[in-house]
């Protein structure tokens, strides 16, 4: 999991690259060694980087997201499917897509409320 945090460390800083470097390293690790988890988080982080390029990686994102959010409701992993779902609501706000902006800002919203984490909420 710490390659994942690395991974998004580098790319709240804006180095993209490096991020993708960490996400993919993370995720190949997590498929070789059957770690869910860390597979669910990894996804989510590619979803992420891949959100920040540009509007035509918007679908590549929202398919990292999707694979991320199964992972998540299958496993079991709340905290990850808000912040997916958190995600999401920015990602369709971006391609203008706002009643499934607003679907997702709602699922996030009430999964931060059942988890006790209001101040996540965007």
């Amino acid at each position: 999991l710490a390659i994942v945090w690395l991974g998004e460390a580098y790319a709240l800083a804006g180095h993209f690259e490096l991020a993708q470097h960490y996400a993919m390293q993370a995720h190949e690790r997590s498929q070789v060694n059957n770690e869910h988890g860390i597979h669910a988080w990894s996804l989510r982080l590619l979803g992420d980087i891949a959100s920040q390029r540009d509007s035509e990686a918007a679908d590549l994102a929202e398919s990292y997201y999707l694979q991320s959010l199964e992972q998540a409701a299958r496993h079991n992993i709340q905290p990850l499917q808000a912040l997916v779902y958190q995600s999401l609501t920015h990602l369709y706000e971006t391609v203008e897509q706002s009643s499934r902006a607003q679907d997702a800002r709602a699922k996030a919203t009430e999964l931060f409320r059942v988890l006790g984490m209001p101040d996540w909420r965007s």
